[in-house]
């Protein structure tokens, strides 16, 4: 019978060039990851292509989008999903709002408002 023993595992220090105080704190201005972050593959390489289409067709990507939400009402609800709030949502937290803040502070809210939008 063979006995297989476990392999250890042994942590490697990284040198990095970076100052740290006492209480092992990085220094103001120190970088730890002078790189950044890393870019996620698929989104650059989906960056990429819709560039060269894009030049392909001498069209940009969001002028095609436009054209199509003209066209067809799905894509237009689509866009809009994206870019506005749902109503719905909207209302829930007006409601919440309303309801956690006292008279006096609500007033002096819609005062300011009031100025603001006489204003313009």
């Amino acid at each position: 019978m063979r006995v297989i023993k476990k392999k250890k595992k042994v942590k490697v220090k990284r040198k990095r060039n970076v100052e740290r105080t006492n209480k092992g704190w990085i220094k103001k201005g120190q970088v730890l990851n002078p790189k950044g972050r890393p870019q996620v593959p698929e989104v650059q390489l989906l960056r990429e292509a819709v560039a060269a289409v894009g030049i392909q067709k001498k069209k940009s990507f969001y002028a095609l989008v436009a054209e199509r939400a003209y066209e067809d009402n799905t894509v237009l609800i689509a866009l809009l999903r994206k870019f506005t709030p749902d109503l719905k949502s909207m209302e829930g937290v007006i409601a919440n709002f309303e309801a956690s803040m006292s008279d006096e502070l609500a007033q002096i809210i819609l005062g300011k408002l009031r100025k603001r939008y006489q204003q313009e």
